[in-house]
Order: C-alpha cells, then structure tokens, then sequence
C-alpha cells in the first residue's frame, strides 16, 4: 500500500490522456484501503494516509479539474471535507465566471468517482442547473460529448432521479434523462439551417432539452 501511494505521488502533474487513468488509480486504492481496513478491523488508518498523499497533491490538482473533482467527492464521502467546503469548491467551479470547458471536467471527475454524490447533495445539482442554463447553444454543442460522457457514469435509476430534480428546478413535468448514442456528428449539428433541427433531435434523444427552455422562452 505504501508502495503504491508512492507512486500515486509521482502524478502531480499527470498528461491528459493520463489522468483518467490517475483518477481510476486513486478510486483502485481508496477501494484496496476499505477493504483492508474491513479485514484488520483498523478504521480509517490506511485511508488516512491516502488522503495525506493526495493532500500533498492538492495544489498540483487545484489545476487539474478531472482530478480535482473526484478528490473533492471522495474526500466529502469519507469527512475529510465539511459541507461548507465542498460548497466553496462547487461554487467556484460552477459559479460565476465559470469556464464550461473546465466545469464539465470537474463534472466528470464526481460523477466518475462518487455518482450518488449529484444525488445526494442537492446543492451539486441546483448549481449544475445554473451554469448549464448560462450557457448558448454553440457551447452546449460543443461540449455536449464531454457533458454526455460524464453522464455515462449515472446508473439508470440515478439518472432518472437525476432528471426528476432537474425537471422540477425548471418547473417542468418528470422525464427520464437517458444518456444515449447519437449518430448526429458536431459537424453535421454545426452545418447551416439544419442546425437547429439537428439539436432538437439530440436533445429529444438525451431528454436533456430542459436547461434550453428557459432560453427560448426569455
């Protein structure tokens, strides 16, 4: 176990295409720690020395938002944050003045590391609601690969109660927010008058057309 946060230590800063794999080696050794601790009879000692080794990662993965959002998920699971600190966390990922591109990162590293978090913790999804809301339609296109993978790790059930709470945030009637393959390409959502009616069926396919709504409606 030592060993292998050693080696956690090494990836302060970790390549793009290297930090899904981090993400998943920090959720390898939490899982390894519990266990461990299960079979020993020993709480929270070796998950205690995961969260210094990852505290001595902190300022490295402030800059890292994939891996600054499964951090700040676990820790908030574990008591190692407070509610007001993954409230300060969310906001300034979320809040005003958010970048979407990073956000949606941060996204996809709570919901790969703790999905019943957005369930759980209702302000995660009032504040999601808000930034997506915020955004145009050139910008929701093009993250909309990014937003649907993140939303990959929802179960069925969760994603459901997902959509009922967004669904009610924007005063809506219930529907099921399904994450699902399209064959509609960014290029082709992008090419002139068929954009619009390329959106709306994507939108029909992911049930997601709520956070636009409002838009149309101002």
């Amino acid at each position: 176990m030592l060993s292998a946060l050693f080696l956690l230590e090494q990836h302060s800063t970790p390549a793009p295409e290297q930090q899904q794999a981090v993400l998943q080696q920090v959720l390898q050794l939490r899982e390894l720690a519990q266990q461990i601790e299960r079979i020993l009879d020993c709480p929270q000692q070796l998950l205690s020395q995961l969260y210094q080794s990852l505290q001595r990662l902190d300022v490295a993965w402030q800059k890292i938002d994939l891996l600054a959002g499964g951090r700040d998920a676990l820790a908030f699971l574990d008591g190692k944050y407070a509610e007001q600190d993954l409230q300060q966390s969310l906001l300034q990922r979320f809040g005003i003045g958010a970048t979407p591109e990073h956000a949606v990162q941060y996204l996809s590293g709570i919901l790969q590391a703790a999905p019943e978090l957005l369930l759980h913790y209702r302000e995660l999804g009032d504040l999601l609601n808000q930034l997506l809301s915020s955004w145009d339609e050139q910008t929701f296109i093009a993250l909309l690969p990014d937003l649907r993978f993140a939303f990959t790790y929802l179960k069925p059930k969760e994603t459901a109660h997902f959509a009922e709470h967004m669904a009610q945030l924007n005063q809506m009637s219930s529907l099921s927010l399904t994450v699902v393959s399209s064959e509609i390409s960014q290029t082709e959502m992008l090419q002139g008058v068929q954009l619009n009616q390329q959106l709306v069926q994507l939108l029909q396919q992911q049930q997601l057309e709520m956070w636009f709504t409002q838009e149309e409606q101002a």
